[in-house]
């Protein structure tokens, strides 16, 4: 796939799909495999605010405007029956996905996920389809201020089991995912020897564990956690969420990609979230607590503060 520049947006070694054409010719997605194998898809930013994927983009814009205003023009139609899905294996296999920022004067940033495995099998109304997910990644960060140059290399690994109704929503999920940072030089040093893992425990009814905790060296530093009610078919329920402890480290792993150093700042939060109507009526009350708060970008740094709020927010997204 060509858009602009020299480098192609993206190229594979192959793309197969094996299927039942007269399933779908039913109404029935019945799909033996589909594989996406080598694929590398490189995206450029330029210093002038450009990327190749501006085409693409403008392309999806047209599309879904086209879209919308085809829906309008219809009239809705009675309830039909679910649509019948049976995807027995979806693999993605030794991905490459390179990022560029270029900045004027002729440096530039270079981030890549590379040797990226995905697997989905037993995709089926009413049946329980299992994920696997592996990759490494690297950050290597070149911009104009030399202060703020700095190399990160990482790798991820994830397990899941998630459950679908007849009707092919989401009914249940289960299992873990981890990041583990190798390698951390120059401006992102401190990052070095991270870890951060997530934990799913998601039934129909509730969510018993939805946990991102970090740690490094054995120590921990900070963990975010949601529990409660919820009734994952219909997005309705009342679950609590909370951000205990989050340490200056784990905030800048967020900000290593655009030079921010969070300095000496701790964050605490504690949240109530609400879900009605189909997930279209949200109301979220909470308080954050932001300890001795600092910011540093490019040689500037704020003062320190002690920040603290409360909010109440109520959404209707009808």
């Amino acid at each position: 796939v060509q858009t602009t520049g020299e480098k192609p947006l993206l190229t594979a070694k192959e793309v197969r799909a094996r299927y039942s054409l007269w399933a779908i010719i039913h109404g029935r997605i019945s799909v033996d495999e589909v594989a996406i194998v080598s694929p590398v898809i490189n995206v450029v930013n330029k210093a002038d605010g450009t990327s190749n994927l501006d085409p693409l983009r403008k392309k999806f814009a047209e599309e879904k405007s086209a879209r919308e205003k085809t829906s309008k023009e219809k009239k809705p139609s009675a309830a039909s029956r679910p649509l019948q899905v049976d995807v027995k294996k979806i693999s993605i296999t030794h991905v490459a996905l390179r990022s560029v920022q270029e900045y004027a004067g002729g440096k530039s940033d270079f981030a890549e996920i590379s040797d990226l495995n995905l697997s989905i099998a037993g995709i089926k109304n009413g049946q329980t389809a299992k994920l696997t997910l592996s990759a490494n990644g690297s950050l290597a960060r070149n911009p104009p201020d030399a202060k703020q140059a700095g190399l990160l290399e990482a790798a991820l690994n994830g397990d899941f089991s998630f459950a679908l109704t007849d009707d092919l929503k989401p009914a249940s999920l289960t299992g873990g995912l981890q990041l583990n940072i190798s390698k951390a030089t120059g401006a992102m040093a401190d990052l070095a020897a991270l870890t951060a893992s997530m934990q799913s425990e998601v039934t129909p009814t509730e969510i018993k564990q939805l946990a991102l905790r970090f740690q490094r060296g054995g120590v921990k530093l900070g963990e975010v956690f949601a529990s409660g009610p919820f009734v994952l078919a219909k997005k309705e329920g009342q679950f609590n969420v909370e951000a205990r402890s989050i340490d200056r480290q784990v905030l800048n792993l967020a900000g290593a990609a655009t030079g921010i150093d969070f300095g000496t700042t701790t964050l605490n939060s504690t949240n109530q979230i609400e879900l009605a109507n189909a997930g279209q009526a949200i109301t979220a009350a909470g308080r954050f607590d932001v300890g001795k708060f600092q910011v540093t970008r490019s040689g500037q740094t704020t003062p320190t503060l002690d920040l603290n709020a409360n909010y109440q927010v109520t959404v209707d997204l009808n």
